[in-house]
Order: structure tokens, then sequence, then C-alpha cells
């Protein structure tokens, strides 16, 4: 069981873990998680085994889902990688492979990355305890220094106050910077998803009449923005009249 202290900010930690080291190609001693390590070990096992099956699996493309390598290669090669798996789990084990074939240093990095900000979110301090910071930090001098020792002795942190207290003031910032990032990410992916609608639209234009306010999946074609608009211009360059089109078939 891990224990929590007072690290450094990730942005810091994970220089310290090494995430950027690089490993050889297809060696995997170097994943702490055991379950995760098996599995792509035993993967490899399978492919050493099978003539061809690393180049096929390398190069391997499929657009149809629900049949991802449902061919004579495929069934055998992901029968191999284990009884355990469910049907899900052992195909997204083989898209990872592939990945991996064709990207090992980014595999490692990312791995690696992931790997370290487990054990790093299981090990900081908490959450509540910056919140408590962050409120203690508003009072007066000496009650600060009074929580900072109690944060010391609690766990068992081997620096200075000065020092503890400048990196709870650098973790409460990186906090903060996290927040906006996945606000700012969760606001990319939901606009993806709605040019991805909109390409889907384009296609079939019937969508914008599901119901007499427009698209039961996008809603109404006015809701239809200029940065939307310049997005699926990129694949279809008269999206504008087309849409357009569908506003005035619609009316004000």
């Amino acid at each position: 069981m891990l224990v929590r202290t007072l690290l450094f900010p990730w942005s810091e930690y994970k220089y310290q873990a090494h995430v950027d080291k690089k490993e050889t190609p297809e060696t995997f001693d170097w994943i702490s998680d055991s379950g995760i390590r098996y599995d792509y070990q035993t993967a490899k096992d399978a492919l050493d085994n099978m003539p061809g099956s690393r180049e096929y699996l390398k190069s391997y493309t499929c657009d149809k889902a629900g049949e991802y390598f449902n061919d004579p290669i495929g069934l055998p090669l992901l029968g191999a990688f284990g009884s355990h798996h469910s049907g899900a789990s052992v195909t997204l084990l083989a898209w990872n492979y592939k990945h991996l074939l064709n990207n090992w240093d980014t595999f490692v990095l990312k791995t690696k990355t992931d790997l370290a900000r487990r054990i790093y979110d299981d090990t900081q301090i908490t959450d509540d305890e910056l919140r408590n910071y962050k409120r203690v930090s508003k009072d007066e001098f000496n009650k600060i220094v009074s929580y900072l020792e109690d944060i010391q002795k609690r766990y068992d942190i081997p620096y200075a106050i000065d020092t503890i207290n400048a990196l709870l003031d650098a973790l409460v910032e990186e906090r903060a910077t996290e927040k906006l990032e996945r606000i700012e990410k969760e606001k990319k992916e939901i606009f993806e998803g709605r040019i991805g609608v909109l390409i889907h639209h384009y296609k079939f234009p019937i969508r914008w009449k599901d119901y007499s306010g427009g698209s039961s999946l996008f809603g109404s074609p006015f809701n239809v923005t200029e940065e939307m608009i310049q997005k699926v211009k990129l694949t279809y360059p008269d999206y504008r009249e087309h849409i357009r089109n569908i506003q005035d078939s619609h009316g004000m």
C-alpha cells in the first residue's frame, strides 16, 4: 500500500520517474503493472510463434466494425493472446500491439507516463489537503506556519517549512492549470463530436428533419456556428451553401 506524502509537482516528478528513458523494442520488463506486462509479453510470444503474423499485424487495416481480425491469421493470433481475454479486450490488445510495432517510442513514453501518473496520484497528498491549504493560506502568518508544521508531521515530510510552503503553492497553481486544460480538452472533444455529426448530416441531410426543431443528434441547424462551418469546409468546401439550404428549408 502506497503511503501519501508531499511530492514535487507532476511537471517535475515525471522527469524524476524517467518517463522519457528509451527502451529496446518489444521488451516489457520495464512495465510496472504486472497485468499489463503479462498481456504484452503473451502477445509477443504469440507473434514469435506464428510466422508472418508480426508483419500482418503491423500493416493490418479494417473499416468494418465488429469484424476486426476476422480472418485466417487474425483469429488464431488473437486466440493465442490468452484465454483470460474477452472479445473486446483482446481486440484492444491487438490494436495496441499494432501501435507499438509502428510507434515504439511513443508507446513507451505514454505507457511510462500513465503508470507514473497513477503512482503519483496515489502517493501525492490529497486534493482535500490542498483545498485546506488554500483556505488556511489566507489566514495569519502564525496560523499558516502551524498548519505547515502539522502537514510536515502527519506526512513525515523531509523538507523545511519554507520548502513545504513553496511546494504547496506550486501544486495549487499546477492543479488550477490542469483543471483549465481538462476543461479545454472537454470543449474540444465536444466540438469535434459536433463536427462529426455535421459531416454525417451532410451525407444524410434527412436527419435535420428528425423533429420540428431539427436533428435529434445536433439540434437546430441554426446552431451551426461560423467556426463549425469553417471546420466542415475543410472536408466539404460547399458546406456554407449546404447548411444555408438546410436552414432555409426550416425557415426562421
